[in-house]
């Protein structure tokens, strides 16, 4: 894919990494977050991540976000999702009930621990 590669995360950006994205068809995009509120969505702290992860996205035809309790109500500056923007949510605990009456307003999926057989 090429761009800059973050030693720390293994994580590819920049131009490079985005114009590699624009040129490839995505059916299903499984991204993280660092963190997710209710008033800012889904965010980073990275602003080459941010515009990778929104270039994804304009590719997928669906996007699927896993998230862990520990970036629950914890804020990035830069969000590049909401709860409407993506189709699924896959997370480790049970969410509260505001942010899941937004995920059935906006037709997301919610998977929790508590939703498996």
């Amino acid at each position: 894919m090429g761009g800059q590669l973050n030693p720390n995360t293994l994580y590819c950006s920049g131009a490079q990494s985005i114009s590699f994205i624009e040129n490839i068809n995505i059916d299903v995009a499984i991204l993280g977050t660092s963190g997710f509120s209710a008033s800012s969505g889904f965010t980073n702290g990275s602003f080459t991540e941010y515009e990778l992860k929104k270039a994804v996205m304009r590719k997928a035809q669906k996007t699927i976000m896993l998230m862990d309790s520990s970036k629950i109500d914890r804020s990035m500056p830069f969000t590049f999702a909401t709860i409407a923007d993506i189709d699924a949510l896959v997370c480790d605990v049970p969410l509260s009930g505001d942010v899941m009456a937004e995920a059935e307003r906006c037709g997301t999926k919610v998977y929790t621990p508590e939703m498996m057989p």
